[in-house]
């Protein structure tokens, strides 16, 4: 399935010719699977989810969505984890880091992880 705009870019026509041309083909009988408002695969997220949680929904949604998450280690600066145990070590550090820099980390986060769900 396609949004309305990646089938109208496809069709080199606008989305208002697209919604025009989909209510002509149901009037003439066809059946057409459709539905109103964004279907990317960021919707449905809940808004109340803390911001790690969203973040690892975000990173699962992005790979089922085909997304390659190898080069999300930012260049090589992040640690190799092995385990639960590094990871939560490293997010404790992380957390602690930005404490002492006056930094809200689920604030940082969230605020970031809004900005890719709406690009």
């Amino acid at each position: 399935f396609w949004s309305g705009e990646e089938l109208s870019e496809r069709l080199e026509v606008s989305q208002r010719t697209l919604r025009r041309d989909v209510d002509r083909l149901r009037m003439l009988g066809y059946q057409i699977d459709a539905s109103t408002g964004s279907t990317g695969p960021f919707d449905g997220l809940p808004p109340a989810l803390p911001a790690l949680a969203l973040a690892a929904k975000v990173a699962e949604r992005a790979e089922a969505a085909g997304a390659d998450l190898t080069g999300a280690d930012a260049g090589g600066q992040l640690p190799a984890l092995v385990n639960e145990q590094e990871l939560g070590a490293y997010l404790y550090k992380l957390a602690a880091s930005a404490r002492t820099a006056g930094l809200d980390a689920e604030r940082a986060l969230r605020t970031y992880m809004q900005g890719l769900i709406r690009d």
